[in-house]
């Protein structure tokens, strides 16, 4: 989950994210909005949901849809999701009677963050990490399939079939530890590193585009 207005800001406010597909061709993003102190979306309150849907076929990533929440100096919650590419919005109002919590509950919300701040902590790491592992499979795989014809067949297929095994992996340990996913992305990087570079190389000794060294 990903905090747009912080705990304590001053109203009226406005504050803005941009998101983005997590998938080729995805047509539809959900639009959650949750009142809570914990990093995880299921320890948290549901405010309210919608969609934005007939969303451009494109690649994973180049469709940003860039989010607003705009609260009153009354504490009504207006919720605004545009498409840049499109410019399509919806929007949601939420008021402060329709199913936001108490100063109770607010205060009991901030203790139960406080009492679980370090296992929080160690979760938000261990998504992280396995975020980062999907989307450099993801790079490595576009790149690895644009550039084929200069890479030696035997290294090609090799690195293939480790980033398949290794999104295979992922799919089937979604809960699997910090330490499993940075020891495959160590593994990913062993056998990709040296191509890209031998790649990288052989593409400026011809003249052609560079490809990202960070992969």
């Amino acid at each position: 989950m990903s905090v747009i207005i912080k705990r304590g800001t001053t109203i009226p406010t406005e504050s803005s994210n941009v998101y983005h597909t997590l998938e080729d061709n995805q047509k539809m993003m959900n639009i959650d909005i949750f009142e809570g102190e914990r990093p995880q979306t299921k320890n948290n309150h549901l405010l309210g949901e919608f969609q934005m849907t007939n969303l451009p076929p494109m690649p994973r990533g180049q469709v940003n849809i860039k989010v607003t929440l705009k609260v009153d100096a009354d504490g009504l919650l207006e919720v605004t999701a545009e498409n840049l590419a499109t410019k399509d919005k919806k929007s949601i109002t939420i008021t402060a009677e329709a199913g936001r919590l108490s100063e109770d509950q607010v205060q009991e919300m901030i203790k139960e963050a406080e009492r679980h701040a370090d296992s929080d902590k160690k979760e938000a790491e261990r998504l992280e990490t396995r975020n980062r592992l999907e989307s450099h499979l993801y790079h490595v795989g576009q790149t690895l399939d644009e550039n084929n014809d200069w890479i030696d067949p035997e290294e090609l297929k090799a690195a293939v079939d480790l980033v398949d095994e290794t999104k295979g992996w992922l799919e089937r340990n979604p809960d699997g530890e910090t330490s499993e996913f940075s020891h495959m992305h160590s593994e990913v990087d062993a056998m990709v590193g040296p191509i890209m570079r031998g790649l990288y190389e052989s593409r400026a000794r011809d003249g052609g585009a560079g490809v990202d060294e960070e992969l």
